[in-house]
């Protein structure tokens, strides 16, 4: 199960087809989410969910739903893994590299990222006053940046400006989902693969209807804002994730910045960084 059709399963009205079709929708989902790095994240949670729900249902006597086999895995995505070139395993995310025991990581960087560029209000009309990347850059790794909610939120490291780059490049389709979940939602995408009982928590997650259409829903506004904001060639038309007709755009909360983040913008000049985003160079 790839990540569109999971999307499509979770913010469709249809029932669903076949048991825990709604649960691997959501680790589907998750591992995109948690881990746009890794191409291969989506299938292979929902192959080690379907091993959990194998086992489960040998071990009670129950009866194996052979859709789990031939709607939910995606065959060539665990061929494709098992080639002379890898090592013949199929690999799971590391949960740790998300969950906050490190410390700030890339999911929240990218968050922080859109918040500047929502929440930014230009001192002027002049485009060259506008958010943008290098601003939010500046602002997160030498201002200061926003002050964490709790200890993985909490800024622990100051990236690069060739890292600022490599990371927006690999998170940016994922970039209005990272804001949401952490700045408007209530609902935690983030599961661990090596959870003994790893379908416990997307069972509750699924059946949160209505949460996750408020979520999705609210993604796509925030997309719809990166779009009046961002040149085309910091984020193209493909760089955004196209999100079914039945999600309808709300509005999402954004946090103000306070006149301490304007006063520390102010000696921002678009030179001094070693980066030359697209759309700093517009005029």
């Amino acid at each position: 199960m790839d990540v569109v059709r999971a999307v499509e399963i979770l913010t469709g009205a249809r029932a669903p087809q076949f048991g825990l079709e709604r649960e691997f929708a959501v680790l589907a989902f998750s591992g995109w989410l948690n881990w746009p790095k890794e191409p291969y994240a989506p299938t292979n949670l929902v192959f080690h969910a379907i091993n959990h729900a194998l086992a489960a249902e040998q071990n009670k006597g129950g009866e194996i739903d052979a859709r789990w086999l031939t709607q939910a895995l995606e065959p060539k995505a665990y061929i494709a893994q098992l080639g002379p070139r890898d090592s013949g395993l199929l690999s799971l995310p590391m949960f740790e590299a998300v969950s906050g025991e490190w410390g700030y990581d890339d999911t929240r960087y990218v968050a922080d990222i859109v918040r500047f560029l929502l929440s930014y209000r230009p001192p002027s009309r002049d485009k060259r006053e506008s958010a943008s990347l290098g601003k939010a850059s500046e602002f997160i790794n030498r201002k200061g940046g926003f002050r964490g909610r709790d200890g993985a939120g909490k800024r622990s490291r100051e990236y690069s400006d060739s890292q600022h780059q490599e990371i927006w490049k690999a998170y940016k389709r994922t970039a209005a989902f990272q804001f949401v979940r952490y700045y408007d939602c209530d609902i935690s995408w983030l599961f661990d693969p090596a959870d003994e009982h790893l379908l416990d928590r997307p069972t509750e997650t699924a059946a949160r209807h209505e949460e996750i259409q408020g979520f999705f829903s609210r993604c796509l506004w925030v997309q719809t804002r990166l779009r009046e904001l961002l040149d085309r060639r910091s984020m193209a038309k493909e760089d955004y994730f196209g999100l079914p007709d039945a999600v309808a755009p709300m509005p999402c909360r954004i946090p103000r910045l306070s006149k301490g983040v304007y006063e520390a913008m102010r000696q921002y000049t678009r030179n001094r960084a070693a980066i030359n985003f697209a759309e700093e160079d517009a005029d």
